[in-house]
């Protein structure tokens, strides 16, 4: 009984570290979320005035998040965008105008977050990467 009791125990411990060597692989195998915000993004702003289409293109440029926001008002200039613990903050302006800006989190390809156009609108956006 002794040694059925031994061989059992052994048997158990050969399992579980098994199964904790396929789990830690696995883990690692496993690709991480794609967080890069260069691309071109579409989809919708939406605030108290309503929803609105656009269009976003970035690009890094020496460590910044630069690029464009097209609307149907215009296109709007993204400069010196940052990213500090998982959020984006994208600066941008309006016919000169500073002190905009949308900021949020990529998640795959998906970008979504706060939007601060103010005095003119405040709200969210939601933008799906461009395939």
């Amino acid at each position: 009984m002794r040694q059925f009791v031994a061989t059992l125990s052994v048997t158990f411990c050969a399992i579980a570290i098994g199964a904790s060597a396929v789990l830690a692989a696995a883990q690692q195998a496993a690709p991480a979320a794609n967080t890069s915000i260069e691309g071109s993004w579409s989809g919708k702003i939406t605030s108290e005035s309503g929803t609105m289409e656009v269009t976003v293109v970035i690009k890094m440029e020496q460590g910044k998040a630069v690029g464009k926001i097209t609307t149907p008002h215009g296109d709007w200039p993204i400069t010196g965008g940052s990213l500090k613990d998982g959020i984006w903050t994208l600066p941008f302006s309006v016919g000169g105008a500073a002190d905009r800006w949308m900021k949020g989190k990529v998640d795959g390809d998906l970008f979504s977050g706060e939007w601060n156009n103010a005095p003119m609108a405040v709200g969210t956006f939601e933008l799906t990467r461009g395939k």
